[in-house]
């Protein structure tokens, strides 16, 4: 036979082997998961019942005197979230002023110039150096186990308010409620500079995803 007639049958061959190839039908079937969802779960701290990003003045003291310590501000955290999260808490700022002048801060500021007090105000230059922020301390207890009393392994001190210490609480579990007892105490070698003086601060509380530093 031609050598060309059997290299078109063998070209013919292939094609007709590749076209029946092309029509050959699997069985098959495919099952469709569908309205699947990832939803991002919840970090939400709610303090004293009140949660809107800045909430109530947790200590409004008007009379600490030197030495004195005020005690038991009952702070109440609660994990409304639906994740349990780790409880902090910082002082993030504390400003010093002036406040209400009497007639012996006025003299303590002016080295005792007699002249510096006239009568009804100060007229004399004072010391701008005080800082009452620096003679407050912050302790703290905190429920740990959600009894509902002071737990005395979960004590401690923040320091004073102008070092604007920070403390990790505890693992604050999901629906939970746990009490932080604040107590606050002026430093008994406060002089009488620091009279009238007020410490004006701001307490972060935070609720952070486990794990996370």
């Amino acid at each position: 036979m031609n050598k060309k007639i059997l290299l078109s049958l063998s070209v013919i061959a292939a094609v007709a082997t590749i076209a029946v190839g092309g029509t050959i039908a699997y069985f098959n079937d495919v099952e469709t998961s569908t309205g699947n969802t990832i939803t991002a779960g919840t970090i939400d701290l709610s303090v004293n019942g009140q949660n809107g990003g800045t909430i109530s003045p947790i200590i409004t003291e008007g009379d600490i005197k030197p030495g004195e310590t005020k005690e038991s501000v009952v702070v109440n955290l609660t994990n409304s979230g639906n994740n349990d999260g780790l409880a902090d808490l910082h002082v993030t700022s504390a400003v010093h002023s002036e406040g209400a002048t009497s007639e012996p801060e006025c003299l303590a500021e002016n080295s005792g110039d007699e002249n510096a007090w006239n009568g009804t105000s100060c007229v004399g230059t004072g010391d701008a150096g005080e800082n009452i922020c620096s003679k407050i301390t912050l302790t703290y207890t905190y429920d740990a186990n959600g009894n509902g009393v002071k737990d005395a392994g979960e004590s401690g001190t923040l320091g004073t308010l102008a070092s604007k210490g920070s403390l990790n609480l505890d693992v604050l579990p999901t629906g939970v409620d746990r009490k932080v007892w604040i107590d606050y105490t002026l430093d008994s070698n406060a002089t009488n500079k620091f009279q009238g003086d007020i410490c004006t601060f701001a307490v972060d509380f935070t609720l952070k995803q486990l794990g996370i530093p």
